[in-house]
């Protein structure tokens, strides 16, 4: 069989050596390849805080599982509705439920939208890295993060998506990671995010806060009260949802 190409990635010699060690850090400070190698599922919840351009913030919480691979469940609850985001490999559902219940089939936009979020977890961000066809390089020069000195690390990973990932210069953990991202109407923008907190779960570092910033500006916060790995999560919570039978008439 042909080998795949690996992905491009612009960087000389001494880059993607100094790549590879920043990986290596990072990964035994985050608690080892293998126990992040061991993880089937991950189960969170916690609260959600969305800020919109003119200055407003809407609280609520959400619920996040995985489970490998490919399957995921986002819900969100804001102000008495709630809101499920059902990835199943390359198939997906909304359902929402308010005064009523509604499903829907979610369209190819959607779904990558949805895969990627699964792969933007702590988990699967450091897995990528180490994934064959994974290029990853150092890059040089000042980057600060929360007032702290940074290593900044262009990764692409063998699915082709460009991510730069800052580590602490001192403890190594990952603080923050850009992507760009496409929204419809609205350009390209440059998305970021930040992580702190980090508490030891399962022999993990795993940060329990988590700003969003797109094209600069704070539109999410997600706080983490719950985290749990392997708990045995059921296929049966990924299948598309069944709409309530209508009720009898007597």
């Amino acid at each position: 069989a042909a080998r795949a190409r690996a992905p491009h990635l612009a960087a000389t010699p001494a880059q993607l050596r100094a790549g590879r060690a920043l990986v290596a850090r990072a990964l035994v400070a985050h608690g080892g390849i293998e126990r992040f190698r061991r993880l089937e599922d991950s189960v969170m919840d916690g609260a959600m805080t969305i800020h919109s351009p003119d200055g407003h913030e809407l609280s609520g919480k959400f619920e996040q599982v995985r489970k490998e691979p490919w399957k995921m469940v986002m819900t969100t609850g804001f102000m008495g509705f709630e809101t499920q985001q059902i990835l199943d490999g390359r198939r997906g559902w909304s359902r929402y439920e308010g005064d009523s219940v509604s499903v829907a089939d979610a369209d190819s936009t959607t779904i990558q939208a949805m895969r990627s979020g699964f792969g933007s977890d702590l988990w699967h961000l450091l897995l990528a890295l180490e994934q064959p066809g994974a290029r990853v390089a150092a890059r040089s020069g000042a980057a600060t993060i929360d007032g702290r000195p940074a290593d900044a690390l262009d990764a692409l990973t063998a699915d082709g998506e460009p991510r730069r990932l800052y580590f602490d210069r001192v403890t190594h953990r990952l603080v923050a990671m850009d992507q760009n991202e496409d929204r419809p109407g609205s350009g390209r923008f440059l998305a970021r995010r930040v992580y702190r907190d980090y508490h030891v779960v399962d022999g993990m570092q795993w940060p329990f806060y988590e700003q969003r910033l797109l094209g600069g500006q704070r539109v999410m916060e997600l706080t983490l009260s719950r985290l749990a790995f392997n708990t045995g999560v059921e296929d049966a919570a990924f299948r598309k949802p069944a709409l309530p039978e209508p009720g009898f008439r007597h």
